[in-house]
């Protein structure tokens, strides 16, 4: 071969390198195109099925209705999600440096994405082989909250990115702030900072001290594991990270977040809010719900002011369930609740101590207690609860026999549980305190009391039945039954409007009435079948006489 046919040959050859090198070229193109079409129109796609984020702008969460009583005391609430919302002008700064510190200490740089937190996240992910790690922002935690539903997965976790990328353009970072705090969750049923600092703390948001504040900024990565209520140890651990967070951000001093660290803290207990007139709000929210639909009684948070006043509640409350046990009583005892062996002592004993809250009881407290003693010599009992004791004699226990009690282990014998009231608190020679108890039961029957106001008609107490968590049937207004003699005053009062006086002279003696369409006879009585012959109007509705009553409509018509 000659040299020229070899350069021509040689050339042919880059020819062809070339056209391929170009069509390798062209191809990876079209498909760099094809991809980055298909990736536009995939996200275009996802972006037109986002939803509208102009509601932001007014911000309408489902929030609390709440009922007042007479004296604007609140008495009772209503929501699907206990959330009161704050503006975030009214928190203290390390309420909000708290939050920003433990969930986004580049809040105030980025534009709704952290890349290093998602890169982060990414990378961690792959060596889990499964999703574990978010690296959301707090605006991404606003678009998942209000828009998205909590699945973990790449399409959400992109529309979360969508989303909070176009809240960033829409809003300003302290708008989104004041939509974060008031729609987290923080567990126990709260949402939001003001329901949580109440729920916690039983305070205002805006009074919540550093501590509390680090204490609450660490529940939104997991309520439930960081629950102070159930879990301090780990919601300490939690704080403590917020706290530190907090000083290498530069909100807090070293000297504050020790101190913070360091600092008692006091949790709001449960029976701190209980209900004092539960039969009576439920009828309210029957009412609200009737009159004004579901969503506008657990979404618009209204105020409702009711005629409840609340000492004559109180009182209501404390008649009701006066009677109800002095009448339980003489039905007579029906033992003890349950016997414990002697070797389940400290156990039982703990148990009850730790039913009481852990705290001493007081005068007037009823309350499960263990019978530990029995000493027919002095005739006393020996009850106990937790570290506490004391003692109950045979008059304590009386009405629980209707014969002479000779000796308390005829009634009881040690290891019963049973009912117990503090009479008195009395100091033992060493100096602890001990109680005077006396025998009780928990009443069977049930009861109501409805107080009315008679020249206006306004409901100023309202008691259903003896305990609305046992029962949630209100006896005051949806019982049916004879109203028996609560339907003699009205026969009083026509008789009055018809020219008798509470002097007027009616005979209590027999009668016999005639029914010609039954074709039976009636005859009624009083109550322990005695006659008083002439009665007064006055004491025949004092003493409720039947036989009075019943002659008046026939004495006013003649």
């Amino acid at each position: 071969m000659s040299g020229h046919e070899g350069n021509k040959s040689g050339t042919t050859v880059k020819k062809n390198k070339k056209k391929l090198l170009l069509k390798a070229f062209t191809v990876c193109f079209i498909l760099l195109l094809a991809a980055a079409g298909s990736a536009a129109w995939f996200l275009y796609t996802l972006d037109r099925d986002l939803p509208s984020i102009q509601p932001l702008r007014d911000y309408r969460p489902s929030i609390i209705t709440r009922i007042y009583a007479d004296n604007d005391e609140l008495i009772d609430e209503f929501y699907l999600e206990d959330r009161r919302v704050i503006n975030i002008t009214e928190l203290p700064p390390h309420v909000v440096q708290a939050f920003v510190a433990a969930e986004d200490s580049r809040f105030f740089s980025h534009r709704g994405l952290d890349m290093q937190g998602i890169l982060r996240a990414f990378y961690r992910n792959l060596q889990a082989g499964r999703i574990v790690q978010g690296g959301s922002t707090i605006t991404q935690q606003v678009a998942k909250s209000l828009f998205l539903t909590p699945e973990k997965s790449y399409i959400r976790k992109l529309r979360e990115a969508m989303l909070a990328f176009k809240i960033e353009r829409y809003l300003n970072k302290y708008e989104i702030l004041n939509l974060y705090l008031n729609q987290i969750y923080l567990g126990h049923g709260t949402y939001g900072i003001e329901a949580a600092s109440e729920r916690y703390f039983g305070k205002e948001a805006k009074h919540l001290t550093l501590s509390e504040a680090a204490l609450l900024a660490g529940l939104p990565k997991a309520p439930s594991t960081y629950s102070p209520l159930y879990r301090l140890e780990k919601a300490r651990e939690r704080q403590e990270y917020v706290l530190n967070r907090m000083a290498e951000d530069g909100y807090i001093t070293e000297k504050e977040r020790d101190e913070a660290a360091n600092e008692p803290l006091t949790f709001k207990k449960p029976g701190d809010s209980r209900k004092i007139a539960p039969h009576f709000t439920e009828l309210v929210r029957q009412y609200l719900q009737s009159t004004y639909s579901s969503r506008v009684l657990y979404k618009e948070g209204l105020e409702v002011y009711t005629t409840l006043n609340v000492p004559m509640q109180e009182a209501a409350m404390e008649a009701v369930e006066q009677g109800l046990r002095e009448l339980d009583k003489r039905q007579g005892f029906r033992g003890a609740l349950e016997n414990i062996p002697s070797e389940e002592f400290a156990d039982v004993l703990e148990s009850l101590w730790v039913d009481l809250g852990r705290e001493v009881p007081v005068k007037g407290q009823i309350m499960p207690a263990l019978v530990t003693g029995v000493d027919n010599e002095t005739k006393t009992l020996t009850l106990g609860v937790g570290p506490y004791d004391g003692t109950m004699t045979l008059e304590d226990m009386k009405w629980a026999v209707k014969g002479d009690l000779e000796h308390p282990d005829e009634l009881l014998r040690v290891g019963d549980i049973v009912q117990a009231r503090v009479i008195e608190l009395l100091e033992g020679a060493d100096g602890r305190v001990r109680f005077r108890f006396g025998l009780e039961q928990e009443p069977e029957v049930q009861g109501a009391l409805l107080s009315i106001e008679a020249g206006t008609g306004e409901i100023k107490a309202m008691v259903g039945g003896r305990d609305y968590e046992q029962s949630e049937f209100n006896r005051a207004v949806q019982a049916v039954r004879q109203p028996g003699s609560a339907f003699k005053p009205f026969i009083y009062t026509a008789a009055f409007d018809r020219g008798m006086t509470p002097s007027t002279v009616i005979m209590d003696t027999p009668v016999v009435y005639r029914d010609t369409l039954e074709d039976s006879t009636w005859k009624p009585h009083n109550y322990g079948e005695t006659f008083h012959g002439p009665t007064t109007l006055r004491t025949a509705l004092i003493r409720s006489r039947n036989l009075v009553t019943i002659k008046i409509p026939v004495s006013y018509t003649h």
